[in-house]
């Protein structure tokens, strides 16, 4: 009996010991910054700063340096607990489920929408609704947490966003992945880098997790746009002297992605006949560097 009541306590006490705590002081998560209005690539650089107690719940206060179009505060309310990520939602004032790492294939996660519909927001759906389309496994050091592969219905756009989260570290696009019809045109993703006392640095790309790119500027008149405003088709002139290939991408005035292509030669047209009339913002790009951006009023 005391044999079976020592292995007991062994088992629970191997663990505990094993068993990794949610967002340690000092946890630090890098995600890439875009601005819709310019081409500057910056990062939002979150940090689990110290503890707190809100609503008798002990908790992490976490704390990033830009706002982005998730509309989440500077300052986020975060626990886990039992596998799954919790956050303080300003709207309910009650801590809501984020990422529930006990779903499967098939299960879905719904959550109560954060943004107040008083601040403007009465066309956002009540409750966002995460489905979880597959899972994996990731891999660090003797370690291996659930990866799971989620999608969600944006009602304003009328279309699916997909994105990715792994256990104990959140998501890989955004923290709080739910993009609403209007924003600050600032956007969060991919994840750079996680480090953590427990697990150390992961980078998940090639890009050092506090790179801030030099931006190249191509000035008039190596590159020239034009009519604008334009009704179907924009030319864009390239000085031969570049001798470069860049891609280009077009976003209407909420920062939605809604064209895309490859300029390769001096004089490049843009069909622009399926865009609705309205203003939008054409960015180029080299080698996936911004180096231009106009803006473009389609007619």
């Amino acid at each position: 009996m005391k044999k079976l009541l020592l292995l007991s306590l062994f088992m629970i006490a191997h663990f505990i010991s094993n068993a990794q705590e949610w967002a340690p002081i000092g946890t630090e998560w890098y995600y890439t910054h875009l601005y819709w209005w310019t081409p500057d690539i910056d990062f939002n650089h979150w940090v689990s700063a110290k503890d707190t107690t809100i609503n008798g719940q002990h908790c992490r206060i976490i704390e990033k340096t830009h706002f982005a179009c998730d509309l989440r505060p500077y300052r986020n309310f975060m626990y886990g607990e039992n596998r799954r990520i919790y956050f303080f939602n300003e709207r309910t004032e009650n801590f809501e489920v984020l990422y529930d790492f006990n779903l499967e294939a098939g299960d879905s996660l719904k959550i109560p929408n954060w943004l107040d519909e008083s601040l403007g927001f009465e066309f956002e759906p009540d409750t966002i609704i995460y489905l979880v389309d597959s899972t994996s496994t990731f891999a660090w050091n003797d370690s291996t947490y659930i990866k799971q592969y989620i999608s969600h219905y944006i009602p304003y756009w009328g279309e699916y966003e997909y994105f990715t989260a792994i256990e104990n570290i959140g998501g890989t696009n955004q923290m709080f992945n739910y993009s609403p019809g209007i924003c600050n045109g600032e956007y969060d993703g991919p994840l750079r880098c996680y480090n953590s006392p427990e697990t150390g640095l992961i980078n998940f790309g090639t890009v050092a997790c506090d790179y801030t790119p030099v931006e190249k500027v191509i000035a008039d008149p190596k590159i020239r746009v034009f009519p604008n405003p334009v009704t179907d088709q924009l030319l864009v002139n390239l000085n031969s002297e570049l001798h470069v290939k860049l891609e280009f991408k077009i976003y209407d005035y909420s920062g939605k992605w809604v064209h895309a292509g490859v300029i390769d030669g001096t004089s490049n047209p843009i069909d622009l006949s399926r865009l609705s009339s309205g203003i939008y913002m054409l960015r180029l790009f080299d080698s996936g560097i911004p180096v231009n951006t106009q803006k473009i009023v389609k007619m």
